[in-house]
């Protein structure tokens, strides 16, 4: 079937109505539905198509125009309903469009284009091959996308204004793009696997995938947006992925993946808020942070295997802020490496690492934590616990205050602080440490007990108000 509603001559019936209505069930279904208007005579206004196909090889086509009348609203509406081998396009114009697609189950697949003014869109694939495009451009945007079940992708293109997405999928390989350039953007992406994927997966020896051979992904996510962001985004199965790019002041970006083989990468290049979890019985966490603003925040915990050892990063964290910045890191099981820089002034920096390795031994048992915080008021605390120990803390200037705890095994731990009101206190509680603690003038203290085995340390402190206490062995 086939439905053309085009424009009304001038002073013909009413130039308002236009409605289209096709049902077609069974075998080898197809339908088009063409609306028009927005020419010299303006038809078509009150634009209305309902497409609703029960069963077997269905496609459906429907294009709706009227373009941006002043005349009068065009009340675009196009609703599409089909089962069994699904296609379906959607192509809407302007003022108050609304499209809804609700192909339940099968071979789906959707395309669903629409600009101008109070855009709406739902497409509902529940279940098998599903794949999703849907672009909006322009004023009230909401996109809501589910598809249950299957082979599962989706890429969603909002251009501007009041942008809001929801995408929720739920199936063997989920795979999920949002791009949001421009005004109030909110995107929430939610992935369930429903299978695992350990074969056929290639890594690289840094551990993460690269691009040869065949790549099994449960869930994956990429969202960019722009102007007062945020983004949610919650993973949960085996081999998640996900990359968050906020460009804008006020962005905010929740990440929470849970299952293993986690990998998380959020990068803010304003003013920003980040929080990354991430768990499994054993893992492959990795989280980098970025934040390119003052103000700047960022929480990363990881929470990996408690089983066998697995060691491609199994708990990774990068975090750079420049300004004034805050950020923590906690990681639980097995191997755990931090690495924060705070530069550009720090103003009123923190940085709070806690580390836990549970003995899983070997691969050098690394635990390792790196932090650099370029002055103002600086705060350090690192706190690692069993295995490779090993702690660098640069500060500065200013305010500085470091803290390392490591309570045992292979110890070291270098702080270097210049500046103003130093203090730093380390306590390696046995195995072999070391520790070297350097302080620049004014109001310096170091506090350093390294009770038991291979202790060495060394402390100098240059001008003012020095206090240093070493203690080492019971």
């Amino acid at each position: 079937q086939s439905v053309n509603n085009a424009p009304n001559p001038a002073g013909g019936p009413d130039p308002r109505v236009a409605n289209a209505s096709i049902t077609q069930n069974g075998n080898n279904n197809e339908s088009t539905i063409d609306q028009f208007g927005g020419s010299a005579t303006v038809s078509a206004r009150l634009i209305s198509a309902t497409n609703v196909q029960n069963g077997d090889n269905n496609v459906s086509e429907i294009s709706q125009t009227n373009s941006f009348v002043t005349a009068a609203s065009s009340g675009n509406t196009a609703t599409v309903t089909q089962g069994d081998d699904n296609e379906s396009f959607v192509t809407q114009d302007g003022v108050l469009n609304i499209a809804t697609v609700d192909q339940s189950g099968n071979d789906n697949r959707s395309d669903l284009f629409q600009t101008g003014l109070r855009n709406d869109a739902t497409v509902d694939q529940s279940g098998d091959n599903n794949l999703s495009d849907l672009f909006q451009t322009g004023s009230g945007n909401i996109a809501l996308l589910t598809q249950a079940g299957s082979l599962s992708d989706s890429t969603i293109n909002q251009d501007g204004d009041n942008n809001d997405v929801i995408v929720s999928q739920f199936g063997a390989q989920n795979d999920s793009t949002v791009d949001q350039s421009g005004n109030g953007s909110t995107a929430t992406v939610r992935q369930t696997a429903t299978q695992d994927n350990f074969r056929d997966r290639t890594r690289g020896v840094d551990g993460t995938d690269v691009a040869v051979g065949d790549r099994i992904r449960n869930n994956f996510s990429n969202i960019e947006q722009g102007d007062d962001a945020t983004a949610t985004l919650t993973q949960s199965g085996e081999l998640n992925r996900s990359e968050i790019l906020q460009t804008a002041a006020g962005a905010d970006a929740e990440v929470s993946q849970t299952g293993i083989f986690n990998n998380s990468q959020v990068v803010q290049t304003a003013a920003g808020i980040a929080n990354v979890i991430q768990g499994g019985a054993y893992g492959d966490n990795g989280s980098q942070i970025s934040q390119n603003a003052d103000g700047a925040s960022a929480t990363v915990n990881q929470s990996a295997d408690n089983t066998e050892p697995t060691f491609f990063p199994t708990n990774n964290s990068v975090i750079f802020q420049s300004a004034a910045a805050d950020a923590s890191v906690d990681q639980l099981g097995q191997q755990n490496d931090s690495l924060i820089t705070q530069n550009a002034g720090a103003t009123r920096s923190g940085a709070f690492v806690t580390q836990i390795n549970l003995a899983g031994g070997d691969a050098d048992d690394v635990n390792t934590s790196v932090i650099t915080q370029s002055a103002e008021a600086s705060t350090v605390e690192v706190l690692q616990v069993g295995q490779g120990n090993l702690s660098f803390i640069d500060q500065i200037g200013v305010d500085s205050s470091a803290n390392v705890a490591q309570t045992g095994d292979d110890g070291v731990s270098n702080i270097m602080q210049s500046g103003s009101r130093n203090t730093a206190a380390l306590e390696q509680s046995g195995d072999f440490n070391t520790s070297l603690i350097t302080q620049a003038d004014t109001g310096n203290t170091a506090n350093v007990f390294q009770l038991t085995n291979g202790n060495v340390s060394i402390v100098n402190q240059t001008g003012t108000d020095n206090t240093a206490t070493v203690t080492q062995g019971y």
